[in-house]
């Protein structure tokens, strides 16, 4: 999701405004992924038989910030299914991360770009596919140092107060939608059922905003129901501010 700030405030009432306004979103986006994928999946009850083999899980998000540039993220993991007595589970190691971002959010992107992020593993699968169990990251407290930490640098560079008050804002956002749908794994990611769903909603904003988002899926599955691609795209408007958001996953077998 996105959040427009007003600049006339100061930068941590800014900052509170910001995540005030990305925790409603996340419960809109919340809700809709579990009616998009939720329903469709509720139809397909088809039980799949993943063999244990390795696979290269790759993911591309993109968060629109305002001027029209984008911050994108790629992450690879080197995957793997491995049956443990009667349980099912995707297990799973970073390879890779590709970061790109304007200049002013350099600090951030370092820290990002270091990051190692254990993405949807491990994941216990059930009979349909469906992760039915997974150990959540935490990552909203590192987050948000990692936020402070950049700041910090910003001002250390002699950036000018609105070259740090726009890197705060942006900074802020992305903190705020961590949590988020697109921080949300597809409970059907591995296994995901074929086709596309949409809906769009109205946002119920403090200060008198008016605010919409709209959320599209789209997923293609191979002969034996594995993911082959599954793609997110959100478009959330704040105001006069509109954010589009994406996120592509792709499974090729080793």
């Amino acid at each position: 999701g996105s959040a427009h700030c007003n600049a006339g405030r100061s930068g941590g009432s800014q900052f509170m405004a910001c995540s005030r306004r990305g925790a409603l979103e996340i419960l809109a986006l919340g809700g809709l992924w579990a009616g998009l994928g939720g329903a469709a999946r509720a139809l397909d009850t088809q039980p799949v038989s993943p063999q244990p083999g390795a696979f290269l899980l790759r993911r591309e998000l993109e968060r629109g910030l305002k001027g029209g540039e984008t911050l994108r993220v790629i992450r690879e993991w080197d995957g793997r299914f491995e049956r443990e007595h009667d349980k099912l589970w995707a297990r799973g190691e970073q390879v890779s991360c590709i970061v790109e971002a304007p200049a002013i959010l350099e600090p951030v992107v370092a820290i990002e770009r270091a990051r190692v992020s254990p993405g949807p593993f491990p994941a216990q699968l059930d009979t349909l596919g469906r992760i039915v169990g997974r150990e959540p990251a935490a990552r909203g407290s590192s987050a948000r140092e990692a936020v402070r930490t950049a700041l910090a640098m910003l001002t250390a560079a002699g950036k000018s107060g609105e070259q740090i008050a726009e890197a705060r804002r942006d900074l802020a956002r992305i903190v705020a939608s961590s949590a988020s749908l697109l921080e949300t794994v597809p409970p059907d990611l591995f296994y995901p059922t074929p086709g596309k769903a949409h809906d769009r909603r109205q946002l119920d904003l403090p200060g008198g905003l008016e605010g919409e988002v709209f959320v599209s899926v789209e997923a293609t599955a191979r002969t034996n129901g594995m993911l082959e691609c599954l793609e997110r795209k959100i478009v959330t408007q704040i105001g006069e501010d509109i954010r589009p958001s994406r996120e592509c996953w792709t499974l090729e077998p080793a």
